[in-house]
Protein backbone atom coordinates (compact mmCIF):
# COMPACT_ATOMS: atom_id res chain seq x y z
CA UNK A 1 0.00 0.00 0.00
CA UNK A 2 3.23 2.20 0.49
CA UNK A 3 3.76 2.62 -3.42
CA UNK A 4 0.31 3.49 -3.86
CA UNK A 5 0.99 6.35 -1.56
CA UNK A 6 4.41 6.89 -2.26
CA UNK A 7 3.68 7.90 -5.43
CA UNK A 8 1.50 10.62 -5.80
CA UNK A 9 3.05 12.10 -2.74
CA UNK A 10 5.68 12.62 -4.98
CA UNK A 11 4.48 13.93 -7.82
CA UNK A 12 2.29 16.61 -5.59
CA UNK A 13 4.96 17.62 -4.15
CA UNK A 14 6.90 18.08 -8.02
CA UNK A 15 4.08 20.01 -8.65
CA UNK A 16 4.11 22.41 -5.50
CA UNK A 17 7.54 22.75 -5.96
CA UNK A 18 7.37 23.88 -9.23
CA UNK A 19 4.44 26.44 -8.52
CA UNK A 20 6.30 27.78 -5.61
CA UNK A 21 9.57 28.34 -8.00
CA UNK A 22 7.16 29.89 -10.60
CA UNK A 23 5.58 31.84 -8.15
CA UNK A 24 8.94 32.60 -6.42
CA UNK A 25 10.79 33.74 -9.59
CA UNK A 26 7.65 36.17 -10.21
CA UNK A 27 8.11 37.75 -6.51
CA UNK A 28 11.39 37.53 -7.23
CA UNK A 29 11.69 39.71 -10.61
CA UNK A 30 8.75 42.16 -9.79
CA UNK A 31 10.49 42.64 -6.07
CA UNK A 32 7.90 41.51 -4.51
CA UNK A 33 9.16 40.01 -1.71
CA UNK A 34 10.32 43.09 -0.37
CA UNK A 35 6.88 44.28 0.46
CA UNK A 36 4.56 43.47 3.47
CA UNK A 37 2.14 41.19 1.59
CA UNK A 38 4.72 38.60 1.09
CA UNK A 39 4.34 36.93 4.04
CA UNK A 40 0.28 36.97 3.13
CA UNK A 41 0.93 35.60 0.01
CA UNK A 42 3.20 33.50 0.33
CA UNK A 43 1.25 31.68 3.31
CA UNK A 44 -2.15 31.68 0.94
CA UNK A 45 -0.32 30.17 -1.74
CA UNK A 46 1.10 27.55 0.46
CA UNK A 47 -1.91 26.87 1.88
CA UNK A 48 -3.83 26.39 -1.65
CA UNK A 49 -1.26 24.33 -3.07
CA UNK A 50 -1.59 21.68 0.11
CA UNK A 51 -4.87 22.30 0.61
CA UNK A 52 -5.27 21.54 -3.26
CA UNK A 53 -3.15 18.29 -3.07
CA UNK A 54 -5.03 17.39 -0.29
CA UNK A 55 -7.92 17.28 -2.05
CA UNK A 56 -6.84 15.59 -5.54
CA UNK A 57 -5.18 13.35 -3.12
CA UNK A 58 -8.24 12.24 -1.16
CA UNK A 59 -10.35 12.24 -4.27
CA UNK A 60 -8.44 10.33 -6.65
CA UNK A 61 -7.12 7.77 -4.61
CA UNK A 62 -9.92 7.26 -1.92
CA UNK A 63 -13.59 8.53 -3.11
CA UNK A 64 -13.16 7.48 -6.54
CA UNK A 65 -12.03 4.16 -6.19
CA UNK A 66 -14.49 3.60 -2.87
CA UNK A 67 -17.70 5.18 -5.42
CA UNK A 68 -16.93 2.70 -7.86
CA UNK A 69 -16.67 0.07 -5.23
CA UNK A 70 -19.73 0.80 -3.99
CA UNK A 71 -21.42 0.78 -7.23
CA UNK A 72 -20.05 -2.26 -8.73
CA UNK A 73 -21.24 -3.92 -5.04
CA UNK A 74 -24.65 -2.89 -5.42
CA UNK A 75 -25.06 -4.16 -9.10
CA UNK A 76 -23.79 -7.04 -8.07
CA UNK A 77 -25.79 -7.88 -5.56
CA UNK A 78 -29.25 -6.94 -7.43
CA UNK A 79 -27.81 -9.42 -9.82
CA UNK A 80 -28.86 -13.16 -9.94
CA UNK A 81 -25.33 -13.92 -10.45
CA UNK A 82 -22.30 -12.92 -8.36
CA UNK A 83 -19.63 -11.30 -10.51
CA UNK A 84 -15.49 -10.64 -10.21
CA UNK A 85 -14.71 -7.37 -9.40
CA UNK A 86 -11.81 -6.15 -11.26
CA UNK A 87 -8.86 -5.67 -9.92
CA UNK A 88 -6.07 -2.61 -10.40
CA UNK A 89 -2.65 -3.27 -8.65
CA UNK A 90 -2.14 0.82 -8.55
CA UNK A 91 -5.74 0.85 -6.86
CA UNK A 92 -5.64 1.60 -2.83
CA UNK A 93 -8.59 -0.75 -2.86
CA UNK A 94 -7.40 -3.85 -4.74
CA UNK A 95 -6.68 -5.84 -1.72
CA UNK A 96 -10.23 -4.93 -0.39
CA UNK A 97 -11.43 -5.28 -4.13
CA UNK A 98 -9.27 -9.02 -4.20
CA UNK A 99 -11.00 -9.93 -0.58
CA UNK A 100 -14.11 -9.07 -1.80
CA UNK A 101 -14.06 -11.37 -4.57
CA UNK A 102 -12.99 -14.42 -1.71
CA UNK A 103 -16.11 -13.84 -0.37
CA UNK A 104 -18.10 -13.03 -3.71
CA UNK A 105 -16.61 -16.68 -4.42
CA UNK A 106 -18.27 -18.36 -1.15
CA UNK A 107 -21.15 -16.89 -1.96
CA UNK A 108 -21.32 -17.95 -5.54
CA UNK A 109 -20.45 -21.22 -3.84
CA UNK A 110 -23.29 -20.69 -1.53
CA UNK A 111 -25.77 -20.00 -4.06
CA UNK A 112 -24.53 -22.54 -6.42
CA UNK A 113 -25.38 -24.87 -3.68
CA UNK A 114 -28.54 -23.25 -2.76
CA UNK A 115 -29.64 -23.59 -6.56
CA UNK A 116 -28.73 -27.31 -6.34
CA UNK A 117 -30.94 -27.69 -2.96
CA UNK A 118 -33.83 -25.96 -4.74
CA UNK A 119 -33.48 -28.39 -7.74
CA UNK A 120 -33.14 -31.25 -5.71
CA UNK A 121 -36.27 -30.48 -3.64
CA UNK A 122 -38.04 -29.64 -6.40
CA UNK A 123 -37.02 -32.82 -8.42
CA UNK A 124 -38.28 -34.63 -4.98
CA UNK A 125 -41.52 -32.75 -5.31
CA UNK A 126 -41.83 -33.62 -8.93
CA UNK A 127 -40.92 -37.12 -8.05
CA UNK A 128 -43.62 -37.29 -5.28
CA UNK A 129 -46.22 -35.46 -8.05
CA UNK A 130 -45.12 -38.31 -10.54
CA UNK A 131 -45.50 -40.93 -8.01
CA UNK A 132 -49.10 -39.81 -6.73
CA UNK A 133 -50.00 -39.11 -10.25
CA UNK A 134 -49.00 -42.61 -11.24
CA UNK A 135 -51.00 -44.50 -8.30
CA UNK A 136 -53.50 -42.35 -9.21
CA UNK A 137 -53.49 -43.73 -12.80
CA UNK A 138 -52.84 -47.04 -11.63
CA UNK A 139 -55.91 -46.83 -9.27
CA UNK A 140 -57.70 -45.90 -12.00
CA UNK A 141 -56.55 -47.87 -14.58
CA UNK A 142 -57.42 -50.51 -11.60
CA UNK A 143 -61.01 -49.13 -10.59
CA UNK A 144 -61.65 -49.15 -14.70
CA UNK A 145 -60.62 -52.29 -14.77
CA UNK A 146 -63.08 -53.55 -11.97
CA UNK A 147 -65.60 -51.73 -13.62
CA UNK A 148 -65.33 -53.15 -16.94
CA UNK A 149 -64.93 -56.29 -15.21
CA UNK A 150 -68.07 -55.77 -13.55
CA UNK A 151 -70.01 -54.31 -16.58
CA UNK A 152 -68.53 -57.67 -18.67
CA UNK A 153 -69.83 -60.13 -15.81
CA UNK A 154 -73.14 -57.87 -15.44
CA UNK A 155 -73.91 -58.37 -19.60
CA UNK A 156 -72.75 -62.03 -19.30
CA UNK A 157 -75.28 -62.37 -16.37
CA UNK A 158 -78.16 -60.00 -18.34
CA UNK A 159 -77.31 -62.57 -21.89
CA UNK A 160 -77.63 -65.77 -19.39
CA UNK A 161 -80.59 -64.77 -17.68
CA UNK A 162 -82.13 -63.76 -20.91
CA UNK A 163 -81.00 -66.79 -23.04
CA UNK A 164 -82.43 -69.29 -19.68
CA UNK A 165 -85.67 -67.38 -19.03
CA UNK A 166 -86.27 -67.28 -22.99
CA UNK A 167 -86.31 -70.76 -23.36
CA UNK A 168 -89.25 -71.61 -22.24
CA UNK A 169 -92.86 -70.59 -22.17
CA UNK A 170 -93.91 -71.82 -19.11
CA UNK A 171 -94.69 -69.10 -16.42
CA UNK A 172 -93.53 -71.77 -13.28
CA UNK A 173 -90.63 -73.02 -15.12
CA UNK A 174 -89.42 -69.18 -16.29
CA UNK A 175 -89.57 -68.33 -12.31
CA UNK A 176 -87.73 -70.94 -11.18
CA UNK A 177 -84.91 -70.18 -13.58
CA UNK A 178 -84.95 -66.57 -12.20
CA UNK A 179 -85.03 -67.69 -8.57
CA UNK A 180 -82.00 -70.01 -9.45
CA UNK A 181 -80.12 -67.65 -11.40
CA UNK A 182 -80.24 -64.36 -8.71
CA UNK A 183 -80.24 -67.01 -5.88
CA UNK A 184 -76.94 -69.09 -6.83
CA UNK A 185 -75.54 -66.79 -9.29
CA UNK A 186 -75.92 -63.80 -8.09
CA UNK A 187 -75.84 -64.38 -4.06
CA UNK A 188 -78.83 -63.43 -2.79
CA UNK A 189 -79.68 -65.49 -0.20
CA UNK A 190 -83.50 -64.46 0.30
CA UNK A 191 -85.45 -63.55 -2.80
CA UNK A 192 -89.05 -63.70 -3.51
CA UNK A 193 -91.22 -62.61 -6.86
CA UNK A 194 -94.65 -61.66 -6.42
CA UNK A 195 -97.19 -61.16 -9.71
CA UNK A 196 -100.00 -59.09 -10.00
CA UNK A 197 -103.37 -61.07 -11.15
CA UNK A 198 -104.74 -60.17 -13.89
CA UNK A 199 -108.29 -60.02 -13.18
CA UNK A 200 -107.17 -58.38 -9.91
CA UNK A 201 -104.34 -55.84 -8.76
CA UNK A 202 -103.68 -57.60 -5.85
CA UNK A 203 -99.48 -59.24 -5.55
CA UNK A 204 -99.39 -62.85 -5.01
CA UNK A 205 -96.22 -64.60 -4.14
CA UNK A 206 -95.47 -67.33 -7.00
CA UNK A 207 -91.85 -67.80 -6.38
CA UNK A 208 -88.97 -67.75 -3.41
CA UNK A 209 -85.90 -68.51 -3.24
CA UNK A 210 -83.47 -69.62 0.37
CA UNK A 211 -86.15 -67.89 2.45
CA UNK A 212 -86.53 -69.79 5.89
CA UNK A 213 -90.44 -69.13 5.51
CA UNK A 214 -91.11 -70.09 2.33
CA UNK A 215 -94.07 -72.58 2.56
CA UNK A 216 -95.69 -69.36 4.85
CA UNK A 217 -94.65 -67.09 2.25
CA UNK A 218 -95.91 -68.79 -0.77
CA UNK A 219 -99.44 -67.80 -2.02
CA UNK A 220 -99.37 -64.55 0.40
CA UNK A 221 -101.04 -61.76 -1.33
CA UNK A 222 -100.50 -58.00 -0.53
CA UNK A 223 -103.75 -55.99 -1.57
CA UNK A 224 -102.60 -52.49 -3.41
CA UNK A 225 -100.88 -49.99 -0.66
CA UNK A 226 -100.53 -52.96 1.51
CA UNK A 227 -96.52 -52.76 2.84
CA UNK A 228 -93.37 -52.72 0.95
CA UNK A 229 -94.62 -54.73 -2.03
CA UNK A 230 -98.09 -53.33 -2.49
CA UNK A 231 -96.63 -49.39 -2.30
CA UNK A 232 -93.78 -50.38 -4.85
CA UNK A 233 -96.57 -52.32 -7.38
CA UNK A 234 -99.03 -49.40 -7.10
CA UNK A 235 -96.19 -46.82 -7.31
CA UNK A 236 -93.92 -48.43 -9.91
CA UNK A 237 -91.12 -46.92 -8.43
CA UNK A 238 -88.54 -48.89 -6.51
CA UNK A 239 -88.28 -48.92 -2.88
CA UNK A 240 -84.42 -49.58 -0.74
CA UNK A 241 -84.75 -50.05 3.35
CA UNK A 242 -81.54 -49.57 4.92
CA UNK A 243 -83.00 -50.55 8.13
CA UNK A 244 -85.90 -52.62 8.01
CA UNK A 245 -86.81 -52.32 12.25
CA UNK A 246 -86.80 -48.69 12.24
CA UNK A 247 -89.18 -48.57 8.67
CA UNK A 248 -93.08 -49.54 9.47
CA UNK A 249 -93.51 -50.13 5.96
CA UNK A 250 -92.16 -53.17 6.19
CA UNK A 251 -94.25 -56.03 7.41
CA UNK A 252 -92.20 -58.94 7.61
CA UNK A 253 -94.65 -60.66 4.88
CA UNK A 254 -96.82 -60.23 7.34
CA UNK A 255 -95.55 -61.50 10.62
CA UNK A 256 -94.27 -64.69 8.96
CA UNK A 257 -90.71 -63.60 8.67
CA UNK A 258 -89.40 -61.68 11.76
CA UNK A 259 -85.78 -61.22 10.46
CA UNK A 260 -84.51 -57.31 10.45
CA UNK A 261 -81.85 -56.11 7.54
CA UNK A 262 -81.92 -54.21 4.51
CA UNK A 263 -84.69 -54.84 2.07
CA UNK A 264 -85.27 -54.03 -1.89
CA UNK A 265 -88.24 -53.96 -3.63
CA UNK A 266 -88.09 -53.47 -7.45
CA UNK A 267 -91.13 -53.17 -9.91
CA UNK A 268 -90.72 -55.64 -12.51
CA UNK A 269 -92.65 -53.17 -15.65
CA UNK A 270 -93.17 -53.89 -19.35
CA UNK A 271 -94.58 -51.70 -21.65
CA UNK A 272 -95.39 -49.24 -18.89
CA UNK A 273 -97.71 -52.28 -17.22
CA UNK A 274 -96.27 -53.16 -14.09
CA UNK A 275 -96.20 -56.78 -13.63
CA UNK A 276 -95.67 -57.33 -10.25
CA UNK A 277 -92.23 -56.68 -8.11
CA UNK A 278 -88.76 -58.40 -7.43
CA UNK A 279 -88.04 -58.76 -3.17
CA UNK A 280 -84.39 -58.99 -2.48
CA UNK A 281 -83.70 -59.37 1.73
CA UNK A 282 -80.31 -58.78 3.28
CA UNK A 283 -79.69 -59.49 7.45
CA UNK A 284 -77.35 -56.73 7.33
CA UNK A 285 -78.07 -53.01 7.79
CA UNK A 286 -77.37 -50.98 4.07
CA UNK A 287 -76.60 -54.56 2.41
CA UNK A 288 -77.56 -52.94 -0.95
CA UNK A 289 -75.05 -50.82 -2.69
CA UNK A 290 -75.81 -48.50 -5.98
CA UNK A 291 -74.74 -50.53 -8.28
CA UNK A 292 -75.90 -54.12 -7.16
CA UNK A 293 -79.79 -51.74 -7.33
CA UNK A 294 -78.70 -50.99 -11.00
CA UNK A 295 -78.08 -53.86 -11.50
CA UNK A 296 -81.57 -55.78 -10.40
CA UNK A 297 -83.33 -53.27 -12.08
CA UNK A 298 -81.95 -54.49 -15.10
CA UNK A 299 -81.83 -57.69 -14.44
CA UNK A 300 -86.23 -57.39 -13.75
CA UNK A 301 -86.59 -55.02 -16.78
CA UNK A 302 -84.91 -58.43 -18.98
CA UNK A 303 -87.72 -60.56 -16.56
CA UNK A 304 -90.47 -58.58 -17.13
CA UNK A 305 -90.62 -59.53 -20.80
CA UNK A 306 -89.63 -63.35 -20.31
CA UNK A 307 -93.15 -63.04 -17.70
CA UNK A 308 -95.28 -61.13 -20.41
CA UNK A 309 -94.27 -63.65 -22.92
CA UNK A 310 -95.13 -66.83 -20.64
CA UNK A 311 -98.12 -65.35 -19.44
CA UNK A 312 -99.24 -64.56 -22.60
CA UNK A 313 -98.53 -68.04 -24.44
CA UNK A 314 -100.28 -69.75 -21.10
CA UNK A 315 -103.59 -67.26 -21.69
CA UNK A 316 -103.43 -68.32 -25.48
CA UNK A 317 -102.92 -72.44 -24.39
CA UNK A 318 -105.54 -71.67 -22.32
CA UNK A 319 -107.95 -70.35 -24.28
CA UNK A 320 -107.05 -73.23 -26.93
CA UNK A 321 -107.37 -76.03 -24.29
CA UNK A 322 -110.67 -74.15 -22.94
CA UNK A 323 -114.59 -74.73 -23.63
CA UNK A 324 -115.27 -70.73 -24.64
CA UNK A 325 -119.32 -71.90 -23.30
CA UNK A 326 -118.89 -74.22 -20.43
CA UNK A 327 -115.03 -73.22 -18.69
CA UNK A 328 -113.78 -76.75 -19.33
CA UNK A 329 -111.54 -78.27 -21.26
CA UNK A 330 -112.41 -78.66 -24.93
CA UNK A 331 -112.41 -82.33 -26.22
CA UNK A 332 -108.78 -81.83 -28.07
CA UNK A 333 -107.38 -81.14 -24.62
CA UNK A 334 -109.83 -83.61 -22.34
CA UNK A 335 -108.60 -86.33 -24.63
CA UNK A 336 -104.84 -85.51 -24.38
CA UNK A 337 -105.28 -85.44 -20.49
CA UNK A 338 -106.94 -88.66 -20.39
CA UNK A 339 -104.23 -90.05 -22.70
CA UNK A 340 -101.41 -88.69 -20.18
CA UNK A 341 -103.66 -90.21 -17.00
CA UNK A 342 -103.50 -93.88 -19.06
CA UNK A 343 -99.56 -93.40 -19.29
CA UNK A 344 -99.31 -92.61 -15.74
CA UNK A 345 -101.62 -95.49 -14.35
CA UNK A 346 -100.25 -97.62 -16.80
CA UNK A 347 -96.12 -96.50 -15.23
CA UNK A 348 -97.49 -96.40 -11.40
CA UNK A 349 -100.02 -99.61 -11.75
CA UNK A 350 -102.59 -97.18 -10.63
CA UNK A 351 -106.33 -97.17 -11.28
CA UNK A 352 -108.05 -94.92 -13.16
CA UNK A 353 -111.54 -94.01 -13.82
CA UNK A 354 -113.75 -92.06 -16.16
CA UNK A 355 -117.11 -91.51 -16.43
CA UNK A 356 -119.07 -90.42 -19.92
CA UNK A 357 -121.72 -88.30 -18.72
CA UNK A 358 -124.58 -87.70 -21.85
CA UNK A 359 -127.37 -84.88 -21.92
CA UNK A 360 -129.29 -85.84 -25.00
CA UNK A 361 -132.43 -84.61 -23.81
CA UNK A 362 -130.80 -81.20 -24.99
CA UNK A 363 -131.29 -81.92 -28.27
CA UNK A 364 -134.97 -81.71 -27.92
CA UNK A 365 -134.68 -78.98 -25.17
CA UNK A 366 -132.57 -76.74 -28.02
CA UNK A 367 -135.44 -77.25 -30.87
CA UNK A 368 -138.40 -76.45 -28.58
CA UNK A 369 -136.56 -73.31 -26.21
CA UNK A 370 -133.26 -72.44 -28.76
CA UNK A 371 -129.69 -72.54 -28.49
CA UNK A 372 -129.29 -69.81 -25.66
CA UNK A 373 -131.45 -71.75 -23.45
CA UNK A 374 -130.08 -74.66 -23.95
CA UNK A 375 -126.43 -73.47 -23.38
CA UNK A 376 -127.67 -71.97 -20.13
CA UNK A 377 -128.35 -75.49 -19.32
CA UNK A 378 -124.99 -76.69 -20.07
CA UNK A 379 -123.50 -74.35 -17.92
CA UNK A 380 -125.41 -74.90 -15.38
CA UNK A 381 -124.54 -78.90 -16.00
CA UNK A 382 -121.12 -77.91 -15.76
CA UNK A 383 -121.09 -76.82 -12.59
CA UNK A 384 -122.47 -79.54 -11.14
CA UNK A 385 -119.90 -81.49 -12.00
CA UNK A 386 -117.04 -79.70 -10.90
CA UNK A 387 -118.72 -79.81 -7.74
CA UNK A 388 -119.03 -83.29 -7.24
CA UNK A 389 -115.43 -83.94 -7.66
CA UNK A 390 -112.11 -83.93 -5.92
CA UNK A 391 -109.29 -81.00 -7.22
CA UNK A 392 -107.33 -83.86 -8.55
CA UNK A 393 -109.92 -84.80 -10.87
CA UNK A 394 -110.84 -82.84 -14.06
CA UNK A 395 -113.86 -82.41 -16.23
CA UNK A 396 -114.36 -81.70 -19.98
CA UNK A 397 -116.45 -81.42 -22.93
CA UNK A 398 -116.21 -84.66 -25.07
CA UNK A 399 -119.41 -83.79 -27.63
CA UNK A 400 -122.09 -81.63 -27.85
CA UNK A 401 -124.18 -82.54 -24.93
CA UNK A 402 -121.74 -85.09 -23.17
CA UNK A 403 -118.95 -84.55 -20.75
CA UNK A 404 -115.82 -86.40 -19.81
CA UNK A 405 -114.82 -87.29 -15.71
CA UNK A 406 -111.40 -88.23 -15.77
CA UNK A 407 -110.75 -89.60 -12.00
CA UNK A 408 -107.36 -90.85 -11.50
CA UNK A 409 -106.34 -93.51 -8.81
CA UNK A 410 -110.04 -93.75 -8.30
CA UNK A 411 -111.69 -97.24 -8.46
CA UNK A 412 -114.86 -98.70 -9.65
CA UNK A 413 -116.46 -98.53 -6.64
CA UNK A 414 -115.69 -94.83 -5.62
CA UNK A 415 -116.55 -94.18 -9.43
CA UNK A 416 -119.86 -95.28 -9.18
CA UNK A 417 -120.34 -93.00 -5.98
CA UNK A 418 -118.93 -90.10 -7.31
CA UNK A 419 -121.68 -90.66 -10.66
CA UNK A 420 -124.30 -91.32 -7.95
CA UNK A 421 -123.54 -88.26 -6.56
CA UNK A 422 -123.72 -86.25 -9.82
CA UNK A 423 -127.14 -87.78 -10.46
CA UNK A 424 -128.60 -86.71 -6.98
CA UNK A 425 -127.71 -83.24 -7.24
CA UNK A 426 -128.84 -83.09 -11.12
CA UNK A 427 -132.00 -84.41 -9.19
CA UNK A 428 -132.12 -81.89 -6.78
CA UNK A 429 -131.37 -79.30 -9.27
CA UNK A 430 -133.89 -76.96 -10.98
CA UNK A 431 -133.24 -75.64 -14.32
CA UNK A 432 -135.05 -72.53 -15.66
CA UNK A 433 -137.84 -73.53 -18.67
CA UNK A 434 -138.60 -70.59 -20.93
CA UNK A 435 -142.03 -69.38 -22.04
CA UNK A 436 -143.43 -70.07 -18.84
CA UNK A 437 -142.90 -73.94 -19.13
CA UNK A 438 -142.88 -76.01 -15.75
CA UNK A 439 -139.72 -76.60 -14.17
CA UNK A 440 -138.68 -80.66 -14.72
CA UNK A 441 -135.87 -82.36 -13.44
CA UNK A 442 -133.37 -83.47 -16.24
CA UNK A 443 -132.15 -86.98 -16.76
CA UNK A 444 -128.57 -87.54 -17.33
CA UNK A 445 -126.89 -90.94 -18.74
CA UNK A 446 -123.50 -91.69 -17.48
CA UNK A 447 -120.93 -94.47 -18.43
CA UNK A 448 -118.63 -95.48 -16.35
CA UNK A 449 -114.98 -97.56 -17.55
CA UNK A 450 -111.89 -98.67 -15.53
CA UNK A 451 -108.58 -99.27 -16.12
CA UNK A 452 -107.64 -101.98 -16.53
CA UNK A 453 -110.10 -104.21 -16.12
CA UNK A 454 -112.15 -102.26 -19.06
CA UNK A 455 -109.07 -101.78 -21.14
CA UNK A 456 -105.46 -100.06 -20.91
CA UNK A 457 -105.76 -97.56 -23.35
CA UNK A 458 -107.59 -94.84 -23.87
CA UNK A 459 -109.82 -96.08 -27.07
CA UNK A 460 -111.09 -99.04 -25.41
CA UNK A 461 -111.82 -96.93 -22.21
CA UNK A 462 -113.81 -94.15 -24.23
CA UNK A 463 -115.32 -97.52 -25.98
CA UNK A 464 -116.48 -99.05 -22.80
CA UNK A 465 -117.80 -96.11 -20.91
CA UNK A 466 -120.01 -95.37 -24.17
CA UNK A 467 -120.84 -99.32 -24.28
CA UNK A 468 -122.37 -98.90 -20.65
CA UNK A 469 -124.00 -95.91 -21.52
CA UNK A 470 -126.51 -97.58 -23.46
CA UNK A 471 -126.63 -101.16 -21.81
CA UNK A 472 -129.29 -102.35 -24.47
CA UNK A 473 -126.61 -101.93 -26.95
CA UNK A 474 -123.25 -102.92 -25.08
CA UNK A 475 -121.99 -105.97 -23.20
CA UNK A 476 -120.69 -103.81 -20.02
CA UNK A 477 -124.08 -103.55 -17.07
CA UNK A 478 -122.33 -101.14 -14.97
CA UNK A 479 -124.17 -97.94 -16.76
CA UNK A 480 -125.94 -95.40 -14.03
CA UNK A 481 -128.45 -94.12 -15.56
CA UNK A 482 -131.39 -91.21 -14.18
CA UNK A 483 -134.07 -92.86 -16.74
CA UNK A 484 -133.83 -94.68 -19.94
CA UNK A 485 -131.50 -94.29 -23.00
CA UNK A 486 -133.08 -91.13 -24.67
CA UNK A 487 -131.36 -93.12 -27.81
CA UNK A 488 -128.66 -92.07 -30.44
CA UNK A 489 -127.72 -88.90 -31.72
Amino acid sequence: MKRYIRRPLIISFLAALLLAIFVWAGFYLSEFYRSPAYFWVLAVTGGSVVGGFIFVFVYWFFYRPISQLDRQVHKIMKADYVPRLRTNRRDILDRVRRRLNDVFKEITELKVQVIEEEHLRYLDRWEDGLRETLAGKEALAERTSRELSDRLRELSLLNEISRTVNSSLSLDEVLQLLTNIVGKTLGYREFVILLKDEEESSLTAKASYGTTSSRHIAGMRFAPGEGVSGIVAQSGKRILIRDTSRDPRYLHYKGKKPEDGSFLSIPVKSRGKTLGVFNFFRPTVDGFSVQEMRLLSTIANQAAGAIEKARLFEKVQKLSQTDDLTRLCNRRHTLDLLEQEVKRARRFNQNLALLLVDAEFLKNYRSRFGLLAADEILVDLAGILISSIHDTDTVGRYGEDSFLVILPRTEKKNAEEIAKTIRDRIHQYRFPRQDSQPEEPIALAIGLSVYPEDGTDRTALLFAADRSLRPGRGENPSAIEDQPDPGPE
